[in-house]
């Protein structure tokens, strides 16, 4: 059985790769743990169901973010009250 000698090339292009894919797992841990967009979410969210059914809707902002998703507990709807 024949050992292959790994050249100096190989090496640094191996110890690079691993680098690359450590960091890119730190990235995608670290944005699983963080709550960002979510205030843009609600707004849009607000702004459809307003322009599609004329209703304020009323809710807290979101937590979470787009790679894991967005979560909230409790959504009140609420219809604007005319003054006569």
């Amino acid at each position: 059985m024949k050992i292959k000698k790994i050249n100096s090339k190989t090496a640094k292009a191996g110890i690079i790769a691993a680098l690359i894919t450590a960091a890119a797992g730190l990235v995608f841990v670290v944005l699983t743990q963080v709550n960002f967009l979510g205030d843009l979410v609600v707004d849009q969210i607000r702004k459809a169901v307003n322009d599609k059914l004329g209703i304020e809707l009323v809710m807290p902002a979101l937590s979470g973010n787009p790679v894991v998703g967005f979560k909230e507990k409790k959504c009140p709807l609420s219809v604007p009250m005319k003054n006569s």
